[in-house]
Order: structure tokens, then sequence, then C-alpha cells
């Protein structure tokens, strides 16, 4: 019987254990995943800004222009 009880407690723990893991990766890919849609933010949009220097002179010279999707 003790070693019944002991193989619970054992396998809660393991349980538990594994369930804070999962927390600390879910937690890492949010994480992540700001950081990424933060550079996404910086990374300038080539086909933009291609496109504004060919078509709006004004805009030639900005390079100041970024979107947030690429």
């Amino acid at each position: 019987m003790d070693s019944i009880k002991k193989k619970m407690i054992a396998m809660k723990m393991e349980k538990e254990n594994a369930q804070d893991r999962a927390e600390q990766l879910e937690q890492q890919l949010r994480d992540t995943e700001e950081q990424k849609a933060k550079v996404r933010l910086k990374t300038p949009n080539r086909r933009l800004i291609r496109h504004l220097r060919t078509n709006d002179p004004v805009s030639a010279t900005n390079d100041a222009v970024y979107c947030i999707e690429t």
C-alpha cells in the first residue's frame, strides 16, 4: 500500500513539473512572438519603399517608411 501511495505522489509531482515547464515554454513563445513583431515593425518593407521611390519624388529620400506586414 505504501508503494502505491509513493508512486501516486511521484506521478503527481511529475505532472506538476510538466505543467510548470509547459507554462514556462508558453511564456517564452509569447515573448519570442512579441519580439518578432517588434522586429517586423522596425524592418522596412522594401517593396513599399521601392514603389514610393519610383512613384513619388518627395519620398525618394525617405527611408523611414515602415510597414507592419511585409
